[in-house]
């Protein structure tokens, strides 16, 4: 792998988290690793470490105006505590995104030719026009993050179809299931599980598709499935309660 990219459709379901604790742990293992902060509403890791904005992002977009070299790229990453390697975003909203449109793309060509070493960009929650036009675009992988509930898995289907046609492997990842999904052209047995998926740690049950489209009716049947056990609960308190009155 080299460009790996952590994301999700709708919330704030630890997007950030998983890719900083997928990272660390790719590190630990003993491979080159530099975590990317790509999220459009800005950077969260120059401001909870107390480091400089630059290097970062800023200076990484700028030198890629000019083309870069493989080496360069240690040159805009600052070290995290523990020691993994990381390219800050600005925590500003408007600058993120202006570097992510005008350079994404670029950057994450750039990134993706990179085969021996792990960029992990967190991506943040993205739309379709990252998945064709920004650094996901370039995705060896793309993991989407999303809460167990069907309005939640929704967004991430629609993505899931955009990358498909990009041909982009796309993992799913909520706190209850995992979905490997990849292109019809590349689906096989072997390839449909997520290499993460242990790393990851959050992943009970895990299966396997071919398209999107199960993805929210898996969401749906489980929404049913959590609303009836509800509804016996609930009918038993009362029961209960009228008993012992």
């Amino acid at each position: 792998m080299s460009l790996i990219c952590f994301a999700s459709g709708k919330g704030a379901p630890g997007v950030t988290l998983t890719a900083l604790g997928f990272a660390a742990a790719r590190a630990t293992a003993g491979r080159k690793v530099v975590l990317l902060e790509a999220d459009r509403s800005g950077g969260t890791l120059a401001v909870r470490y107390q480091l400089p904005r630059q290097p970062g992002l800023i200076t990484l977009a700028a030198a890629g105006r000019h083309g870069l070299s493989r080496d360069e790229l240690w040159n805009h990453a600052q070290e995290l505590p523990g020691g993994l390697a990381a390219i800050v975003a600005p925590e500003r909203e408007d600058r993120t995104s202006a570097i992510l449109r005008s350079d994404g793309q670029r950057l994450g060509r750039w990134l993706a030719d990179i085969s021996d070493i792990d960029v992990v960009a967190d991506c943040g929650r993205i739309d379709s026009d990252a998945v064709s036009s920004g650094i996901p675009s370039q995705a060896d992988t793309l993991y989407l993050l999303a809460r167990p509930t069907a309005e939640d898995i929704q967004p991430s289907a629609a993505l899931a179809a955009a990358a498909l046609d990009q041909g982009i492997s796309v993992s799913w990842f909520s706190s209850e299931t995992s979905l490997t999904i990849q292109p019809r052209s590349q689906a096989s047995p072997a390839s449909r599980s997520p290499p993460c998926s242990q790393t990851i740690g959050v992943v009970h049950k895990r299966c396997s598709m071919v398209g999107p489209t199960a993805v929210a009716s898996a969401a749906a049947s489980r929404e049913r499935s959590h609303h009836s056990r509800t509804n016996r609960r609930t009918y038993c308190q009362r029961r209960t309660k009228s008993c012992l009155r």
